[in-house]
């Protein structure tokens, strides 16, 4: 606004709302509108020459170099003069209004009439105040110190409580409470609007102890408090959530009939009650008053959101729309916000309906960005989609939310793609906007795309300056596994954050640098942050890893002691580490103690089991999750599948098999296939595994191995061969494990060529580099060929440490060729590996049995 680019509304009376602001909500009579945001006219002249609001008429056009400014106050001052003539006391007395009391204005228009001088200085007086409110409403505190400095100089403030009270409103307004309360303080009057100015001004910066401080001084020395004083007391009481003395200022205002028809005193009190948690009295106050103004309706709708009661909100929603109450931009913002929080697309829908109804989203940009947010948060992106090409003016936060919710629900590439689309528009993105495309990056493993970003973000020098933007960053780069440069963006990082830390551990753990995550966990809190709760999931995850029990009985220790010891996702990653570490005795017992489980909870427990063979005790688990009253996920039955195997339970694992088909997941979920396939042949029940095989749509290469797995433990090598040729025929190719089924077929088939050959092909056809499993199916197959030679060449020239398995199969062949000297070669070789291996001493023995050596057997006895 302003400062003289103004026209003050002398109709009306200044009403206390214009010093108070949004305090009082009583906008309609503010004293000056809005000008334009550059000003160019001299706030110092103005302020030392306040009478020039009078004089401008007789300004020259050629001689100022403000004349667009100066020619409406003198516009204003033609229009002053010719309504009021000399005297100001009528204006005066409207325009002071609401800022001292009758007798105090009558006393002072008295004065202005009789006394010349001072009819000039509360002139001066009146202008500074305007000027002031100017001040305020632009945050200007350095020409509103100049007007202060001005304003003593003249000696305006002496028992001018109408200045005083403009100038602690502005400090107040401004921010500088210091100041304020200097200004306060040496006021030789003080009236309600000086004092509402102080309290107000202290609840506006959020020190409600302070302003509840003056509101109790206030009336010590005898200052009856006002509608506005209280609804000052209320918000302060709000933002100290203090209930018992909120409740006192009500019985007061109950006690003066203050409430009846005063719409913004119902909505303090509302909204105190509201965000005290007290929803029942808020709505005795609704319910009681009846207001019919949209502000109270939103009030209270807004409080039911923020303490989750969503569905009292939309109930009230309904109501106020059957009573004809038009919702206003911020009803429709906030409930469309529940709406997306609470996944209720259907009233999402309704809601969206209400607001194009009386054409909010043409109104209001920041109704249609809610809309977008709903439809996106809800899933329903093609609708999304649809409400943003119809927008006329999309703002950066419409882009914002929708490249967000295509990140949320996975469509990266689209998220992409409204980028550009941005860009086009010539839209500048913003942090919001880059750390969303950097997840997108992150999730698509696009390090280009990514590395792009990067350097934009170094343009415009947002790295250093946002630490939302560099996790971003982080992340990006940990997700397309450049964990350097991750790790070089946390080093020169100025101002981390735990989501700084908590990143930088998540890379270590994901790339399995789990040594390397607990000594950053360490660091962390060495340097004073706290962990969160992904913080404390991530490193019990690199405990569970390395199998580091004692590190995750530490961390357990820590967990105790913090807010987080009963958090779910905390407590299942205690669950996952114990069982993983062995301990599933300690892991039943955290899981017993949990108060809220999920299924990710009993599905810890169980994989605890199935991977510590305990077969029993994860099958009592998974029918004590049922009769809970928890639903199986694919997860759970993946892990039943291996129980059924692990014990031949086939009538369990057709139970689970059924569930599966019941609840449609079969087809779409190869994980369970696999573990059924698994399950059924583990059983041998072959016919049935190779059911569930076809019957699924889309076969992996752990879906193949599984099942040629299955059919090679029975014999069946020819299935076997023909299931490989199969798989690379519809375009699969054949992975280690896959590889080690297929050697191991050839070996005991003696087939030396067929397994040579594909031996020779892995690393160049299939791109499977030969590891020790593969090199001990080859030594086994030559061995049963009774190719000795090449089988010790293979063990001599292998790329790996020999290991005990390897010389044992070797030993194995030897015995059935009887070929004692390479024998004994692999047992001696053996016993330099492990001297008191019962497996070589009894495959020696069998060799020398072989060649009848009792005396040399006895002797290795």
């Amino acid at each position: 606004m302003a400062c003289l680019h103004a026209r003050i509304d002398v109709q009306r009376p200044i009403a206390e709302s214009t010093l108070l602001g949004d305090t009082a909500v009583l906008d309609d009579c503010s004293l000056v509108t809005h000008g334009p945001e550059n000003l160019e006219f001299s706030w110092r002249d103005a302020a030392r020459n306040p009478n020039q609001c009078w004089d401008l008429q007789n300004v020259k056009v050629n001689h100022s170099p403000y004349w667009d400014q100066k020619e409406k106050i003198r516009h204003y001052a033609v229009d002053f003069r010719g309504n009021h003539g000399n005297s100001t006391s009528s204006c005066k007395k409207r325009l002071l209004g609401d800022f001292c009391s009758e007798d105090e204005e009558e006393e002072l228009v008295k004065g202005n009439e009789s006394d010349q001088n001072k009819k000039k200085m509360n002139n001066e007086a009146y202008t500074i105040v305007a000027l002031l409110k100017s001040c305020t409403d632009q945050k200007d505190l350095q020409r509103g110190c100049e007007l202060h400095a001005d304003a003593v100089d003249k000696g305006l403030l002496e028992g001018n409580v109408f200045l005083g009270s403009a100038l602690v409103n502005m400090y107040a307004k401004c921010g500088a409470l210091n100041k304020a309360q200097d200004v306060f303080d040496e006021m030789t009057t003080r009236n309600v609007v000086s004092w509402n100015a102080l309290i107000g001004g202290y609840a506006q910066s959020g020190c409600g102890e302070e302003a509840l401080r003056h509101f109790e001084r206030m009336q010590i020395e005898f200052v009856s408090p006002n509608a506005i004083t209280y609804a000052c007391a209320l918000k302060a009481c709000t933002i100290i959530r203090a209930l018992d003395k909120g409740q006192r200022i009500y019985a007061k205002i109950t006690e003066k009939q203050l409430l009846r028809g005063n719409a913004v005193l119902i909505n303090s009190v509302i909204d105190m009650y509201i965000k005290c948690g007290a929803h029942e009295k808020a709505r005795e106050v609704f319910d009681e008053f009846q207001p019919q103004d949209v502000f109270s309706w939103t009030t209270i709708i807004t409080g039911y959101i923020h303490h989750g009661n969503v569905k009292e909100a939309f109930s009230l929603y309904d109501m106020m729309h059957e009573k004809g109450i038009s919702p206003n931009g911020v009803t429709f913002t906030c409930i469309l916000k529940a709406c997306a929080d609470a996944q209720a697309l259907y009233k999402g829908e309704e809601v969206h309906g209400h607001a194009a109804e009386g054409s909010w989203l043409e109104k209001e940009v920041s109704v249609a960005n809610a809309v977008i947010d709903m439809y996106a948060k809800c899933g329903a992106l093609g609708k999304a989609k649809e409400v943003f090409d119809n927008l006329a003016s999309p703002d950066i936060v419409s882009f914002n939310v929708l490249i967000t919710g295509y990140v949320q629900h996975g469509y990266s590439e689209y998220a992409l793609g409204i980028y550009k689309h941005m860009r086009l528009n010539k839209i500048c993105p913003n942090a919001v906007t880059l750390s969303c495309l950097l997840k997108a990056c992150g999730n698509m493993a696009l390090l280009e795309s990514g590395q792009h970003i990067h350097a934009h973000i170094l343009r415009v020098g947002l790295l250093g300056r946002d630490t939302v933007v560099a996790n971003a960053l982080m992340d990006m780069y940990s997700k397309c596994s450049v964990l350097t440069k991750a790790r070089e963006i946390f080093i020169e990082m100025h101002d981390r954050d735990v989501v700084s830390w908590t990143t930088m551990i998540v890379g270590y753990v994901e790339h399995g640098f789990n040594h390397d995550a607990l000594k950053c966990f360490e660091q962390m809190q060495l340097d004073g942050f706290s962990p969160d709760a992904i913080t404390f999931a991530c490193v019990l995850k690199a405990c569970g890893n390395i199998k580091a029990a004692k590190k995750g009985q530490n961390i357990h220790a820590l967990l105790q002691k913090s807010m987080l010891e009963q958090e779910t996702l905390v407590v299942n990653s205690l669950i996952d580490m114990y069982a993983k570490c062995g301990l599933t005795v300690k892991a039943q017992k955290v899981f017993d103690q949990l108060k809220h489980r999920d299924v990710i909870s009993w599905n810890a427990l169980i994989a605890g089991y199935v991977q510590h063979e305990c077969y029993e005790k994860a099958a009592n688990c998974f029918h004590c999750m049922q009769v809970e009253g928890f639903l199986p996920d694919a997860f759970t039955f993946a892990c039943m599948s291996k129980v059924c195997a692990g014990f031949g339970a086939f009538q369990l694992g057709q139970k689970i098999h059924s569930e599966v088909v019941k609840y449609g997941i079969l087809e779409k979920d190869s994980i369970i296939g696999t573990g059924l396939v698994d399950m059924y042949a583990n059983c041998g029940m072959l016919l049935e595994a190779k059911d569930v095989f076809d019957k699924l749509p889309n076969k992996t290469v752990v879906l193949w191995s599984a099942f040629m797995e299955g059919y090679a433990q029975f014999g069946k090598d020819e299935i076997v061969i023909n299931a490989l040729d199969k798989m690379i025929q519809e375009g699969g190719l054949p992975d280690s494990i896959t590889m080690t089924i297929l050697l191991n077929v050839y070996s005991h088939r003696g087939l030396l060529v067929n397994g040579q050959s594909y031996f020779e092909l892995m690393s160049e056809d299939y791109g499977v580099t030969p590891g020790l499993e593969h090199y001990t199916c080859m030594v086994d197959l030559f061995g049963r060929a009774g190719h000795f030679d090449e089988a010790a060449s293979l063990i001599k020239e292998m790329p790996f440490s020999v290991n005990l398995t390897l010389l044992n199969t070797f030993l194995g062949a030897c015995k059935n060729w009887e070929n004692l000297e390479l024998g004994t070669w692999a047992f001696e070789w053996g016993l330099q590996l492990h001297e008191n291996d019962g497996a070589s001493f009894v495959g020696m023995s069998n060799l020398f049995g072989a060649f009848s050596m009792e005396e040399d057997t006895g002797g290795l006895s």
